[in-house]
């Protein structure tokens, strides 16, 4: 199964309303993701990688929030990459698991970043970049939405 970028950016506005002024969509054909193994192995994977290279703690600007996530984006490609060919999944395409930039809670005066990914089943889901955990956003939490990038 793979989804079109234009397909991907029109869900997440019909179905989520985020409809970000800044998007940065790399690739034209993406691989939803399995939701459990977003929260089992790429979760756990992420840690050990954060661990390994001592980028587990949060430190502003330095290692925070948009930091955090950008790693999470990166290695779901590198792990994207390293898997085999498969029925469904063409060589050529990237996973869809990205960053995601929004104001929590309704706060206009500081930005947040997660992990966004896109699963199999249509779902969108949300995950901390510093503690791998899953998050539920509000819809005016999605609606706030600056920037997109997969």
């Amino acid at each position: 199964m793979i989804i079109h970028a234009h397909e991907l950016v029109g869900e997440l506005r019909q179905d989520y309303r985020i409809d970000p002024l800044q998007k940065m969509i790399g690739d034209r054909v993406y691989v939803p993701v399995d939701e459990d193994w977003f929260d089992r192995e790429f979760a756990e994977a992420l840690r050990v990688l954060l661990s390994e290279l001592r980028l587990g703690g949060w430190i502003s600007e330095r290692n925070d929030c948009d930091d955090l996530a950008g790693w999470g984006r990166l290695l779901a490609q590198r792990l994207h990459a390293g898997t085999p060919p498969r029925e469904g999944v063409p060589m050529e395409s990237a996973i869809a698991i990205g960053e995601f930039w929004y104001f929590r809670n309704g706060n206009q005066v500081r930005e947040h970043s997660l992990i966004i990914a896109r699963f199999a089943n249509r779902k969108v889901g949300f995950m901390h970049g510093q503690t791998q955990e899953r998050v539920t956003l509000t819809e005016p939490e999605r609606i706030s939405c600056t920037g997109l990038r997969f």
